[in-house]
């Protein structure tokens, strides 16, 4: 135990009897009003005391739009546009650092393709169809066709891109090398097909035809919906077969 108790001073006793006694009437008054309450309930006179809530749940509502604004500006000032702010500057940061290969990289959309898995069973087999994070393939932004080659010729860059059409150019020329296309119910092409050599090719089990020009191949086959198309300039026969024959589906 301590040494020594010293006992409260008279004004520390005054000042405890004040608060006891505000208290008392404190709990008085809610009493009074909590009486007042039910008895007006009951007699289905809630008209004023309906106002009174009304009136404080509307500056309630007010008080706490403005905690909200005042949140979400805070996290816009503090927390989003600083976010916004270091990733512009790390996209100036690899733009300033890696040149032209960001700006070719930021033209393309990464897609998978499809995989079959099979686990066979004593009783029974499992069929499954998974993306193959194996088999990435970059097709260019706004491409809305259903189908793209997985096989480029190595040092070519997208040149044009259209929903259905896209070519390709070395990085240094303006000339295309290679042009995909697909046609489908409805749309018209026009093959100049004036001094070339037609001989038919069968791919993916549908029948179609290769027009050997002197510098360039004409691809193209129809699969009974769409008309597939690839032309190449500068490469040879079996490349532009190869490039063809990568076709897979993507959607």
């Amino acid at each position: 135990m301590p040494d020594s108790f010293s006992s409260p001073s008279p004004a520390d006793l005054q000042d405890r009897s004040w608060d006891l006694l505000a208290e008392m009437w404190t709990d008085q008054e809610a009493d009074i009003l909590e009486q007042q309450l039910q008895q007006a309930e009951a007699d289905g006179n809630t008209a004023e005391m309906d106002a009174f809530f009304e009136e404080y749940d509307a500056r309630n509502l007010q008080l706490i739009q403005r905690n909200t604004q005042r949140q979400r500006r805070h996290q816009l000032l503090h927390t989003t546009f600083p976010r916004i702010l270091r990733t512009a500057a790390a996209v100036i940061a690899v733009l300033t650092l890696v040149g032209g290969a960001a700006v070719a990289a930021s033209s393309t959309v990464r897609k998978y393709l499809s995989k079959l898995i099979v686990e066979q069973g004593p009783e029974f087999t499992i069929f499954t169809v998974d993306e193959d994070s194996e088999q990435p393939v970059d097709v260019p932004a706004g491409w809305e066709g259903s189908f793209f080659p997985t096989r480029i010729p190595e040092g070519l860059v997208i040149r044009d891109v259209f929903p259905h059409d896209v070519s390709y150019s070395f990085p240094d020329s303006q000339q295309w090398q290679l042009i995909y296309s697909e046609v489908d119910q409805g749309s018209t092409v026009m093959m100049d097909t004036e001094g070339g050599i037609s001989e038919p090719f069968s791919f993916f089990g549908h029948e179609g035809a290769l027009i050997t020009y002197p510098d360039e191949y004409d691809v193209w086959w129809f699969d009974g919906q769409t008309l597939f198309r690839f032309m190449t300039r500068g490469f040879t026969k079996e490349e532009a077969l190869a490039c063809a024959n990568s076709l897979r589906r993507i959607k």
